[in-house]
């Protein structure tokens, strides 16, 4: 069994994580969707649970696509940082809310590394994926341009 896990590689399982890959992204736009939803009507805790559940879900499905092995989540989110480079880890930081920072400025953060996620695995959605996730891209887009989130939160 030992020498089986050693010889492993993603290359086995690569179409099924890409299709799991799509399947999250597509998942994570309705929470974008919510995101809005509750910014728009004024519910900043429940704006912040999706915020969370946004950052979280994209750490775990970008550490597939990018084929990153773990032994600990405690290492799942420097390793994805590090892996998407660019303003990835900085974005990350942000919408977790590990640095001093407001409510607004963190879920723009997450909106945002929802719309660099997107475009990092959009070759793998199907048809229908990719409008739901360029529809929920295009809203946080709009919604950054216009004033990060809105001022009611």
């Amino acid at each position: 069994m030992k020498e089986r896990a050693a010889a492993w590689n993603w290359d086995e399982i690569s179409d099924r994580c890409d299709e799991w890959v799509a399947s999250q992204i597509t998942e994570l736009a309705e929470e974008i969707h919510t995101i809005l939803g509750n910014i728009e009507q004024g519910k900043a805790a429940a704006a912040a649970a999706e915020r969370s559940q946004v950052a979280m879900g994209l750490a775990q499905t970008l550490s597939v696509h990018k084929r990153i092995a773990y032994e600990s989540e405690n290492d799942l989110w420097d390793l994805v940082a590090d892996a998407m480079g660019g303003r990835y880890g900085e974005l990350q930081r942000k919408a977790l809310a590990q640095d001093e920072i407001s409510l607004k400025d963190s879920l723009a953060a997450a909106m945002q590394l929802f719309v660099i996620a997107a475009a990092e695995t959009h070759a793998f959605l199907g048809e229908d994926q990719q409008g739901v996730v360029d529809r929920a891209s295009e809203l946080a887009s709009d919604r950054l341009d216009g004033d990060a989130t809105g001022a009611t939160v």
